[in-house]
């Protein structure tokens, strides 16, 4: 968990996004908090691609990187 809040923190996904467990209040993009929808195959899939006003990461984050993005967001959300 340490690793994947270290990388949310370093690639600013805060700037953008509310994740408590990160002490992120961004609030461009939805709220990882609470949200039901949000699975490891979603979040790896948008942190790749992309989507909406979100910019793909793939091709700068490493998918090693991406996965324990998605991983951490997953497991610490509320």
């Amino acid at each position: 968990a340490a690793k994947g809040k270290a990388l949310f923190n370093d690639w600013s996904c805060g700037a953008c996004h509310t994740l408590a467990d990160a002490g992120a209040s961004g609030s461009i993009g939805p709220s990882f908090d609470r949200n039901t929808r949000l699975t490891r195959e979603f979040a790896v899939a948008t942190i790749t691609n992309g989507q909406g006003a979100m910019p793909a990461f793939g091709g700068q984050m490493t998918d090693a990187e991406i996965a324990t993005i998605a991983d951490y967001i997953v497991a610490v959300k509320k």
